[in-house]
């Protein structure tokens, strides 16, 4: 994904869309709840995983919009908002508008 943004800012392509995976959405949703000590360890993963990530993207300029979806780590608003405070609400870090998950 690091190169990722070093193609987009070459071509000047200001945001990418795209997916960052999680170790823990099938364990966000389901029942019987999980321990959110299991979820919080999710969330670190993604930390440890994406900063780097979005130093890259604040680096040339850019911005990483993550498609909200089942499979990912946000899939509602709520996991949304544990998202952003997991990479510090960083300015480079966003989400896109998928209409279509709307129904």
């Amino acid at each position: 994904m690091k190169d990722t943004a070093h193609a987009a800012a070459r071509f000047g392509v200001r945001t990418v869309t795209g997916f960052a995976g999680s170790s823990v959405w099938h364990s966000i949703y389901t029942f019987p709840p999980t321990d959110p000590a299991y979820r919080d360890a999710g969330f670190k993963n993604f930390t440890r995983r994406w900063l780097p990530v979005l130093d890259v993207f604040d680096e040339v300029g850019g911005n990483f919009a993550l498609e909200v979806h089942s499979t990912e780590i946000a899939l509602d608003t709520v996991s949304a908002k544990w998202a952003l405070a997991a990479v510090n609400h960083r300015p480079c870090f966003g989400f896109n508008h998928d209409s279509s998950h709307l129904a």
